[in-house]
């Protein structure tokens, strides 16, 4: 089989997850995607 490596699916599904991380963090008014967004963007590589 094949493996999946599609750049644009692994765009899409980072975004997914950014912008849920962003929106809680504005929604509790604290700073934790300072640190969580950037973490994420590295798992993501």
């Amino acid at each position: 089989m094949e493996v999946e490596d599609s750049i644009t699916l692994r765009v899409l599904v980072l975004a997914l997850v950014v912008v849920p991380i962003v929106a809680t963090d504005t929604a509790a008014e604290t700073k934790f995607s300072l640190w969580s967004v950037p973490l994420s963007v590295v798992g993501a590589i």
